[in-house]
């Protein structure tokens, strides 16, 4: 121990797990004090990456989304399991939009604030206790579309009034309704 009282040791590589080190000083005389001890955790390895999924909540039920998929809901919920009381990061590209600490059951949930209309490749990244990060992580793509196409152009009736044409948006589902409102039909 140093004229000052102080001391300090340098362990060996100590491996992955829980350790119970016991101290203990000695004296000139040889008399031993009583042993203090500490316990410290040793993790370095990194946590499992979460799970991610994606729920537009937005309507009465709520939707899980596919990776791709187009959403009116602007606020969607995110959600997934991850190692208990890791910090997950949720990202928007580069940005993160916030976090969230895993709960006893190993679940976590996270309301973005509004996405602007366009795609949003959302993701997550897992930071143990430790400050290990996750590898691997999980992304998912959702597109954010909150305005109405145009009315449909073009509109002609066949001779035999059985086949309705006309121009629409790329990839919008047309429904054509009788005079009282019914859907009759759809067309891609």
């Amino acid at each position: 121990v140093a004229s000052n009282g102080s001391w300090s040791f340098v362990t060996g590589t100590l491996s992955n797990g829980t350790h119970t080190l016991s101290v203990t000083q000695t004296d000139a005389a040889g008399n031993v004090s009583p042993a203090a001890s500490t316990t410290l955790r040793i993790d370095t390895v990194a946590p499992t990456a979460s799970t991610l999924t994606i729920t537009d909540d937005a309507g009465t039920t709520p939707v899980t989304l596919a990776n791709g998929a187009y959403t009116r809901d602007t606020t969607p919920v995110l959600s997934g399991t991850a190692e208990v009381g890791a910090v997950v990061t949720i990202f928007d590209g580069a940005t993160a939009l916030g976090s969230v600490t895993v709960g006893a059951g190993g679940t976590w949930t996270f309301t973005t604030a509004a996405l602007g209309n366009g795609a949003h490749t959302l993701s997550t990244t897992v930071t143990d206790t430790a400050g290990n990060v996750s590898t691997g992580n999980t992304t998912a793509t959702v597109n954010v579309d909150t305005v109405a196409p145009a009315a449909v152009s073009g509109l002609a009736i066949n001779t035999a009034g059985t086949v309705v044409t006309g121009s629409g948006e790329v990839g919008a589902t047309v429904t054509v309704r009788d005079a009282g409102g019914a859907a009759i039909g759809t067309a891609t």
